[in-house]
């Protein structure tokens, strides 16, 4: 991971255009995640472990994992679409014990 989060840190550096993006990734990307899925079809993890539970998830989104390569638009990780509905989250906990309406326009007001 830290190899794949390495590589788009310096296409973002160099400000590459997504079509720029999409060539290196595969140029330089898919490798390591293809040495990633050989390494991981070799573990044969103790049924019910949590190990196990891993590589079934990583298994099962096999071409979610691929698809991020075919398009330098997409980001590798969702930090940014989990930073931009913090708010709302973080909010909601807030606005959960208003006592009145005004309240609750303070709160979200603030």
């Amino acid at each position: 991971c830290d190899k794949l989060f390495e590589y788009e840190r310096r296409y973002r550096e160099k400000g590459f255009s997504p079509e720029q993006r999409k060539k290196r990734r595969l140029k330089d990307e898919k490798p390591v995640i293809e040495a990633f899925l050989s390494w991981l079809d070799a573990q044969t993890p103790v049924k019910g472990s949590r190990l196990d539970k891993a590589v079934i998830y990583i298994r099962n989104r096999k071409d979610s994992l691929m698809t991020y390569l075919e398009d330098g638009r997409c980001s590798l990780s969702n930090n940014l679409s989990e930073n931009a509905i913090r708010p709302i989250t973080v909010g909601r906990k807030n606005w959960l014990f208003c006592d009145s309406v005004d309240g609750a326009n303070a709160s979200a007001i603030c």
